[in-house]
């Protein structure tokens, strides 16, 4: 209740103050769309990639219908599907597809989806928002499980990142698309966003001790790539030098520990390696060596889970409490899925607290500055806050953001600090941001700033 009761004054705000809409502006967003719908329609139809008749008569129809989609890939084209994925046709298997085969008809595929599923998430937004051009949203405080705000009518967790269309298509051109641009403040105001850095990971390195781990996180933002803790463990892990790391190898190292994480099988851990199950499993085995402490952490979980009595639980950093019966099930897939929500649980639902108390802090701190009324909180997405701010006032007050929610370090006595980005940006739209450099003082740690609050840490 110490977090999640102060929390409801931050919910308050939001849904008073709402977020600025132009309606002008998503409709411009939705011409490109439809445009880029109709021209990869016609694309593939010139390609005879899809033919219409009885059973399929518009071409929007057959780009999204599965089935359809299917018997076109593999029957009619006769592309032959990556290992181990049948026929399937999501889009990790359709990437797969597309590099195995050079066939340029996956990648449509993939495409077409994004711009349809913006398209639909626009026109929602469209027939939302009120006359003083402003966006009301419903927020969930308590429904997720562990602990995550919840958004609806509309959900802002699915509002998709800008895209720029793919040049693979002969004759076609690449636009780009940004329904996040339409998400604009009133004129003399701006966005000030802030999202923590690697949270979750931080709080694995936090309640498991690993010092190679924590050894990695001190630095609080790297001044190039080669610092940055994916990048050392990918190093670390590919057996090379930090600054010779490729991008994919990052990403793998990166998809490697959330699917640890997440409890991901061995098939989708090779799918997310792109190898076979064999050597996936000898890879993971050999990264797991590298992070002996953090991986006896994750084991043991589930292990001091089961001993709790009368119920099996887990326990978030402020000892927020989940149950999981399903822990002692004699049906295995409903004990492994318990197994799974046991380990997610302490971390997503750590960094929901965290999260929580940061945003709490926030507010206070600009209440207290006398800045409230030039700073409001229009939304919050997993780790992230959004706030509407006077232009003239950004630059400082996004430093008050930064170290109000870094120095929630102190209040869970952290072993690693909580490094937080902070941009100013014109809308949502992802290239609108640009980055607010970090002060010459030290970033605030557990290290090296006394406690400033009661709270302490009672996690796993």
């Amino acid at each position: 209740m110490e977090i999640e009761m102060p929390f409801v004054a931050p919910i308050v705000a939001m849904q008073t103050v709402r977020i600025p809409f132009d309606a002008r502006k998503m409709r411009e967003e939705m011409a490109t769309m439809d445009d880029r719908l109709k021209k990869l329609e016609e694309y593939a139809l010139t390609q005879k990639w899809i033919v219409l008749d009885s059973s399929v008569s518009i071409a929007r129809r057959a780009l999204t219908n599965n089935t359809y989609l299917q018997d076109r890939l593999y029957k009619h084209l006769k592309l032959t599907p990556p290992p181990g994925a049948k026929t399937s046709i999501d889009a990790n298997n359709l990437r797969k597809l597309y590099e195995q085969s050079n066939h340029p008809f996956p990648l449509l595929i993939i495409e077409h989806r994004s711009v349809f599923k913006r398209r639909g998430f626009a026109d929602t937004i469209l027939g939302m928002y009120a006359d003083d051009s402003r966006i009301r949203y419903s927020i969930f405080q308590t429904n997720h499980d562990c602990g995550r705000l919840a958004h609806s009518e509309p959900n802002f967790h699915s509002l998709a990142h800008d895209m720029t269309c793919g040049d693979q298509f002969y004759g076609l051109d690449a636009p780009k698309i940004s329904i996040r641009s339409a998400f604009v403040p009133p004129a003399a105001k701006v966005f000030v966003r802030a999202d923590y850095s690697q949270l979750e990971l931080r709080i694995m390195a936090h309640f498991s001790g690993d010092r190679t781990l924590i050894h990695m996180l001190q630095n609080p933002e790297p001044n190039n790539l080669k610092d940055d803790p994916f990048t050392m463990l990918a190093s670390k892990w590919y057996r090379k030098a930090p600054d010779t790391v490729l991008a994919e190898e990052r990403t793998n190292c990166k998809n490697l520990v959330y699917g640890l994480l997440y409890g991901s099988g061995a098939k989708k851990l090779a799918s997310d390696l792109r190898m076979c199950e064999e050597a996936a499993k000898s890879e993971v085995a050999r990264f797991k060596s590298m992070l002996p402490r953090l991986m006896e952490w994750l084991d043991g979980i589930v292990i001091r889970a089961r001993e709790e009595k009368p119920i099996a639980r887990v326990t978030t950093i402020s000892a927020r409490h989940r149950y999981f019966p399903d822990l002692h099930s004699k049906n295995n897939d409903d004990r492994a899925a318990a197994e799974r929500q046991a380990v997610n649980t302490v971390c997503q639902g750590s960094a929901a607290d965290i999260f929580k108390t940061a945003v709490v802090r926030v507010i206070d701190t600009l209440r207290t500055k006398y800045l409230i009324e030039r700073c409001q909180l229009v939304l919050t997405v997993h780790d992230e806050c959004v706030f509407e701010c006077d232009a003239r006032s950004a630059k400082a007050i996004a430093q008050i953001v930064r170290h109000a929610m870094e120095s929630v370090a102190n209040e869970f006595n952290l072993a690693v600090p909580l490094p937080v980005k902070v941009q100013i940006g014109s809308s949502l739209g992802d290239d609108a941001f640009a980055v607010v450099p970090r002060p010459s003082s030290r970033l605030p740690s557990a290290a090296n700033t006394p406690a400033q609050s009661p709270i302490k840490s009672r996690g796993p």
